[in-house]
C-alpha cells in the first residue's frame, strides 16, 4: 500500500473527489492532523480509518457512503481507502508498514 498525503488546502478540501484513478491500485488518501472527514461529493463509497499519532486504528468505518461525514475526536489522522479494503485479508499489516515509510510533519 502506498499512503499519498493531501497537503494543501485545495487537496485536502476536494480529497478523493479530484484523484479518479485512485482505486487503480492499493493507495489511501492520508490527511494529517485531521479528525473528521466528509464524502461530499463522492460517486462511491470509501473505507475510512481514524488513526493515532503511531499509526494504530482508533476507529473504522467501512463502505462509508457518499454526502457523509464521520469523525473520531481522538484521531491525530485519517486514512480514506477503497471501500471494501479494510475486508481484504492482511490489510492491516500494509498499513503499519506504509506508515512506517511517512514523513510525518
Amino acid at each position: 500500500m502506498t499512503l499519498v498525503a493531501a497537503r494543501g488546502f485545495k487537496a485536502r478540501w476536494l480529497g478523493l473527489a479530484a484523484w479518479s484513478t485512485w482505486g487503480n491500485s492499493p493507495r489511501g488518501l492520508l490527511f494529517m492532523s485531521c479528525n473528521a472527514i466528509h464524502t461530499w461529493a463522492l460517486a462511491n463509497p470509501i473505507d475510512v480509518l481514524f488513526l493515532g499519532p503511531a499509526g494504530a486504528v482508533l476507529s473504522q468505518h467501512e463502505s462509508l457512503r457518499p454526502w457523509r461525514w464521520a469523525g473520531c475526536v481522538r484521531a491525530s489522522a485519517v486514512l480514506e481507502l477503497p471501500a471494501g479494503y479494510c475486508r481484504m485479508p492482511g490489510w492491516q499489516a500494509q498499513l503499519a508498514e506504509a506508515w512506517s515509510r511517512i514523513d510525518a510533519p
